[in-house]
């Protein structure tokens, strides 16, 4: 695979993980690549099958930002549910 094909696919897996998390924890896009923006740039540069991979790491990432912003469905269902009880 040459240069241009390499990093083009690195740029959509970055774009697709920012947007996945902007997405998924209902949190800007800033602040996701605030948080997560560098980790994202080296990750998806060294992954081959990017889907799987990815996928594991957005998902971690996405527990912990949900957790520090409370924000999503993860504060909402887990946390308050656990603070009423």
């Amino acid at each position: 695979m040459n240069k241009r094909i390499r990093k083009k696919k690195a740029t959509q897996r970055y774009k697709y993980g920012i947007e996945m998390l902007s997405v998924y924890c209902e949190l800007p896009k800033g602040v996701v690549t605030d948080e997560v923006g560098e980790d994202l740039k080296h990750l998806s540069v060294d992954l081959n099958e990017w889907e799987n991979d990815l996928d594991v790491y957005l998902d971690c990432k996405a527990i912990d930002l949900m957790r520090k912003y409370k924000t999503g469905w993860f504060y909402r269902e887990v946390i308050m549910k656990e603070v009423s009880e």
